[in-house]
């Protein structure tokens, strides 16, 4: 990899490792639905302007129209955003941004348990061979440890239910393996920035009539809980997922997916350095098997497609 490969790569880890600082900041003084609303709806306007600006320097082919999509863009903006932002969201206020991250690291694990089992599919999926199996139990027993050994210490810090918000993470993770499944079959062959785009634009639509009936801002939040928001929705969901599928062209998957070891390593330092939060053995030893799990299982994969990551 070259310098700028090598740029890419931990300025990746970098935003996607911070989207978790910024969610634990903003949620403090917004309700999930209404961040998870403004971070679309930035990420949508800035991903329009990018498209656009693109589309003048580089002529694609000719991209199956909206009306022909929309619904596999709806399905993956129900699957991939608006599920996925709101759990991580709505868990953050319950558990600490470093242990969001390390389950959110587990989506690679979900997907190639789904890929595995998905017999229907099975000619363009993977194949669940006793090497992938073995790399699955070691992931699954390292968000295991680390909900075993933060759940309790944490519940009782913030007198809400860890093990809810870690449960919340969890699905957050399984609906990105199903959203990067559904995704690589329904847009195969489509410009990377298409899908990713519309998934924001339909996710925005979708939610934020929902967001301001029921969880309006009952007060101008801090500049605080704005910087944080406003760095969510541009930086560490647009730009990321740009320098993402950038990075894909550039290095390939194989090695872009380095970015899962980096990015909980991110958000651990951020988490400590910036909001002082603990990081206990469980955690470190949680992440270790975690990453363990999805080397194992990366190296047996007979196929170099990568699933969409998360955003994070």
């Amino acid at each position: 990899m070259t310098p700028i490969d090598l740029s890419l790569l931990f300025g990746l880890a970098a935003m996607w490792g911070a989207s978790f600082l910024f969610i634990k900041v903003a949620v403090l003084e917004m309700s999930p639905l209404m961040l998870v609303s403004i971070r679309l709806v930035l990420a949508s306007c800035t991903m329009l302007l990018v498209q656009r600006a693109l589309a003048s320097r580089r002529p694609a082919r000719p991209a199956p129209p909206v009306r022909q999509m929309w619904r596999s863009y709806l399905y993956v903006s129900i699957v991939n955003a608006i599920i996925p932002y709101t759990l991580i969201a709505w868990g953050e206020e319950r558990i600490a941004s470093g242990t969001a991250s390390i389950l959110n690291a587990s989506t690679p694990l979900f997907t190639a348990l789904l890929a595995g089992l998905a017999i229907s599919h099975a000619g363009a999926l993977d194949k669940l061979t006793p090497r992938r199996a073995m790399g699955l139990l070691v992931g699954f027993a390292g968000v295991a440890v680390l909900i075993a050994g933060s759940g309790a210490d944490v519940e009782l810090a913030t007198g809400r239910s860890a093990l809810l918000g870690e449960l919340a993470v969890l699905v957050a993770s399984l609906s990105y393996g199903i959203g990067g499944l559904y995704g690589r079959r329904a847009f195969e062959g489509m410009p990377s920035i298409l899908p990713a785009t519309w998934q924001n634009i339909f996710g925005a639509v979708v939610l934020l009539p929902f967001a301001l009936v029921l969880s309006p801002l009952d007060r101008v939040p801090s500049w605080q809980a704005i910087g944080s928001v406003v760095a969510l929705g541009v930086v560490g969901t647009a730009i990321a997922l740009l320098v993402y599928y950038e990075l894909l062209a550039r290095v390939g998957a194989t090695r872009t997916v380095m970015v899962t070891y980096l990015l909980p390593v991110m958000a651990l330092f951020y988490g400590a350095v910036l909001l002082d939060e603990a990081v206990s053995v469980y955690a470190l030893l949680g992440l270790a098997l975690v990453l363990l799990g999805i080397t194992v299982t990366a190296r047996a994969r007979t196929s170099n497609k990568l699933p969409a990551m998360s955003d994070e």
